[in-house]
């Protein structure tokens, strides 16, 4: 049996608290339909939370976060973890060498992550998350290091700016 939805009836409601979709499943309608009604007759109503929506506390926000931190984490992949990933947590995570570049103590250039230990991504070797096999270089520092050779300024593509390949 339908119950006929009168605006007697749907202004009590609204007096009473009730929020919109309390009113649809009180008449077994959809929302909207009782939001339009409602408009339609000019009663203005609270919009309540969604059905399922709570609203957290900063405290519970904050202990669901540190839940989640590192391997508890449901996106963890562990020692799965690709190169990239492993450099830009360790980017990320390893406290910055205050004194410049590690190599050469240069305070001016930007400096970057690089590995210790020699690694190749073709064979899939990866460089770990300990910090003491990673070191604070700057760019030229660290393409030494890593075995390549620093671009010569006047090798720019005058189109893009960026430097042309040395392989011939």
């Amino acid at each position: 049996m339908n119950k006929i939805i009168s605006k007697e009836n749907l202004q009590k409601m609204v007096d009473d608290g009730k929020y919109i979709q309390e009113i649809a499943d009180y008449y077994n309608c959809a929302y909207c339909t009782i939001q339009r009604k409602l408009k339609k007759l000019g009663i203005k109503v609270k919009v309540g939370p969604a059905k399922g929506y709570y609203k957290h506390s900063q405290e519970i926000k904050d202990k669901l976060s540190r839940e989640k931190i590192g391997s508890k984490n449901p996106s963890w992949v562990g020692d799965k973890a690709g190169y990239s990933q492993i450099h830009n947590w360790v980017r990320k995570n390893k406290p910055r060498y205050n004194k410049g570049c590690e190599h050469c103590g240069n305070l001016e250039k930007r400096l970057d992550v690089a590995s210790k230990v020699s690694t190749s991504k073709k064979n899939n070797e990866f460089p770990s998350r300990d910090f003491s096999e990673w070191l604070w270089l700057c760019r030229s520092c660290h393409w030494s290091h890593d075995g390549r050779v620093p671009p010569v300024n006047n090798n720019r593509d005058k189109k893009t700016g960026r430097y042309k390949s040395t392989k011939e």
